[in-house]
Order: C-alpha cells, then sequence, then structure tokens
C-alpha cells in the first residue's frame, strides 16, 4: 500500500513535535541561585563615582571619574558590572563560588588590564586582599574594604598597599573611591 504525500508530511511533522515535547519535558531546572549571589544585588544599578590613587611605590597618583552599572545575569547565579572611567570601558563578572567559600570574579578592560581576585562579604562589605610581585622584584599586598551605607546609595572604597623591604615593614593608603547611585537600574537576568 503507498502513503500519500500529504499524509507523510504531517505524520513526520507530528511524530518530531512529540519527540521535542519529550525531550523538554526531562530537562532538569536549573539550580536556584545562591542567596550568597543575591547579596551583590546591593551593588546593581547604575552608580556615578570619584576615585584618587595615591602616589606609591607602584606609580604616580591619579584622579578619575566614572560609573557603572550592576544587574544579575545567569538566572542570578552570576553579577554583571560594566565600567566606564575617563572614557575606558570594563567589564567585570562576579559570582559565589561555593568550592572556595568566597566570591569570584573575572575583570576585563579594553585598555588591556585584566584581574582576576576574590574576595569576602558580610553583606553589607567587600574585604578583599590580593598579593603580588611588582616589577621591582617587591612583594606586595593590595587590601581593602568597600562598605555599601545603610540606606544602600553610597559605598566608600579604601585599599592600602603593604610591602617588607630593606627599610622595614610599610602601609600607606593607595586608593580613595566614593560612589554614588543614581538608580537601581534595571537589574534584568541574562
Amino acid at each position: 500500500m503507498r502513503i500519500k504525500h500529504y499524509l507523510l508530511i504531517p505524520s513526520l511533522a507530528f511524530a518530531a513535535a512529540c519527540l521535542v515535547g519529550t525531550a523538554l519535558a526531562k530537562q532538569p531546572k536549573p539550580p536556584a541561585p545562591s542567596p550568597e549571589n543575591h547579596l551583590l544585588s546591593q551593588w546593581y544599578g547604575d552608580w556615578t563615582y570619584k576615585v584618587e590613587i595615591f602616589a606609591t611605590p607602584l606609580g604616580e597618583g591619579s584622579k578619575a571619574t566614572g560609573t557603572w552599572t550592576g544587574r544579575a545575569i545567569l538566572g542570578g547565579n552570576g553579577s554583571e558590572f560594566i565600567l566606564i572611567e575617563n572614557g575606558v570601558r570594563s567589564h567585570e563578572i562576579d559570582f559565589w563560588d561555593p568550592a572556595a567559600g568566597h566570591y569570584g570574579y573575572f575583570y576585563l578592560s579594553e585598555d588591556g588590564y585584566n584581574e582576576v581576585g576574590s574576595y569576602d562579604m558580610d553583606g553589607t562589605t567587600c574585604v578583599f586582599s590580593n598579593t603580588f610581585v611588582g616589577e621591582d622584584g617587591v612583594e606586595y599586598t593590595l587590601a581593602g574594604s568597600e562598605p555599601i551605607s545603610k540606606d544602600g546609595k553610597t559605598v566608600e572604597k579604601i585599599m592600602w598597599l603593604s610591602w617588607t623591604d630593606s627599610e622595614g615593614s610599610h602601609r600607606i593608603l593607595y586608593l580613595y573611591e566614593k560612589a554614588t547611585k543614581l538608580n537601581n537600574g534595571c537589574p534584568k537576568q541574562h
């Protein structure tokens, strides 16, 4: 018996639709966002900031102004921050790392500066410390905190530079930044 074409095509389409529906029905639900990553939502929205980097053995001092916009991404499992400072665009992705027990981040800038690091947060204050070897061969530590105000409208970041050399141990102010929230933005998840 010969099946006519007008019956074969709808039958194949129906079978394909059934297979797709079965495959979609068996897809596991993505995990719920970690409550730790939700703490980063305080930094979402549109912000403006002023920063001063002080003269240190790492370089001359400078001042800059900038903006950042923060939002949740990947179903709330990550946070994205787009920064523009003196016309240079940077991109930062932050996330909770349950294996390490702290937050991690990737920072990439169109001027070629890149950074990978970690920090801890108690809900209103980020605390961080990174150690590296400078071009002069000295081991430096940059450490600081970034508390958000109780009303969630300002952030003040302070960073200290410390090192030990033949003259002893040193600790000096490296950076001061003050940010002001313009609005809550549109913290959509993408």
